[in-house]
């Protein structure tokens, strides 16, 4: 009788020690990574990491829509508020003619933090929407521990899948322009000549590249940041200055996107502690 008591007894103490540790667990599920506004408005929005307390990561997700025959993009930096609410935020917004609605997510996995997007876009109008984009930018600016003015520490990959530093890509450079550059990505917007936005910099990178992210690492090593499309890239883009640094890797969301579709794209942000 005793030993079934002390056989029950130690069977309900690990039960609960395993209740406790899972409880525990996902309360704790993105302690390593939060969002923390960065005005009242809302409308600018910081990823803050427990292990960098000191650098903080703007992100616009997108700066705007892009698309052949748009001068002026759709959305352009448009000041709609993000709704934050634990390891969520999302806004949407819509002009009659187009709609999107943006969703993100916190989560965590031992050394590797991240950030997932997703992205809803909704043709209303009349007309189709050719070599629709989204110019998702992660912005350093904040970030000294990973600005990389001479671009020896931002990846990608060159046609052939080779991981190559950005330094080394030949480049487009307008006047002051020194990092600014926009790069075809294959099968995605392989000639931007076409996507008016774009274009209209005058920094089109003449080299196509591959693969679907773009990253760069801290000044040490230790650490990686990626900007991640899950599905096709339409281009990738790099402005590393003193006063400015960021890095892109802008879904593709149709190659024609005819009236009264939707079309969703998912990717990331990823920090990972080496």
């Amino acid at each position: 009788m005793h030993s079934n008591k002390r056989a029950i007894i130690y069977l309900l103490w690990g039960a609960s020690i395993f209740l406790s540790q899972y409880s525990f667990s996902q309360k704790n599920t993105t302690q390593g990574i939060a969002f923390m506004a960065a005005d009242k408005s809302g409308v600018s929005v910081f990823i803050i990491l427990k292990d960098l307390p000191k650098q903080r990561f703007l992100f616009t997700v997108p700066e705007i829509f892009t698309a052949v025959g748009l001068k002026e993009g759709l959305f352009n930096y448009d000041r709609q508020p993000w709704h934050l609410k634990g390891n969520n935020a999302e806004k949407q917004a819509e002009n009659g003619l187009y709609a999107y609605h943006i969703l993100l997510q916190l989560h965590e996995e031992g050394n590797t933090f991240w950030v997932n997007w997703k992205i809803t876009f909704e043709n209303k109008s009349t007309q189709s929407l050719y070599d629709l984009a989204a110019f998702n930018c992660l912005n350093m600016n904040y970030a000294d521990y990973f600005k990389d003015t001479a671009m020896t520490r931002t990846y990608v990959k060159d046609q052939s899948g080779k991981t190559i530093s950005v330094k080394t890509i030949l480049k487009t450079q307008g006047d002051n322009k020194r990092t600014m550059q926009f790069y075809p990505v294959a099968g995605g917007i392989e000639d931007l000549t076409k996507n008016t936005w774009p274009n209209g910099w005058g920094v089109t990178a003449p080299t196509l590249l591959s693969g679907n992210s773009m990253w760069v690492e801290s000044v040490d090593a230790a650490w990686k940041i990626e900007t991640i499309v899950d599905g096709q890239v339409a281009y990738f883009f790099n402005n590393w200055e003193a006063d400015h640094g960021c890095i892109h890797a802008s879904p593709l969301l149709a190659k024609d996107l005819k009236p009264g579709e939707t079309s969703t794209v998912t990717g990331s942000f990823r920090f990972t502690k080496k």
